[in-house]
């Protein structure tokens, strides 16, 4: 669904086989194992809309992905699965904190009692591996760090 939308247009969209796709399968399959995962999945009548990706443990939820069909865009079905997918888990009291991992936009962050600034750091062993990943993504655009907004 998200690889249909402007993230897919730009290179970013979770995908079957690229490195964001390998991320969220083995960062899922590992906790589905214990039983500690979730997907949410939002249908507008039959049609699949909006889903959730979550990982959870004893007291606290956190709250990956979300993505929406973007033909869908005016009945808002991200900010719809959100509602309904935090209208459970506050009924439910199963968790003590709810996490939403993400570079959060105003409309997210109106859900939150706080927030922070999450730093992405990436360490080299080597001046040489660091030098050859920079040639990497000069060489191959698609490999970029691209940061980008919706239209």
């Amino acid at each position: 669904m998200e690889s249909e939308g402007w993230k897919g247009k730009v290179g970013t969209a979770i995908r079957e086989g690229n490195v964001q796709g390998s991320f969220y399968k083995d960062v899922l399959l590992g906790f589905g194992e214990q039983e500690q995962a979730m997907v949410v999945e939002l249908y507008l009548d039959k049609h699949l809309a909006s889903s959730i990706l979550s990982i959870a443990n004893d007291f606290m939820l956190i709250w990956l992905k979300t993505t929406h069909d973007e033909a869908l865009r005016k009945y808002s079905p991200g900010r719809l699965v959100d509602y309904f997918f935090l209208e459970q888990e506050f009924s439910t009291k199963k968790f003590s904190v709810i996490e939403l991992y993400t570079n959060a936009k105003p409309e997210l962050l109106s859900w939150g009692t706080s927030n922070r600034v999450i730093n992405h750091i990436t360490l080299y062993r080597s001046a040489w591996f660091q030098n050859l990943t920079r040639l990497y993504r000069f060489i191959n655009p698609r490999r970029r760090t691209v940061r980008t907004s919706a239209p």
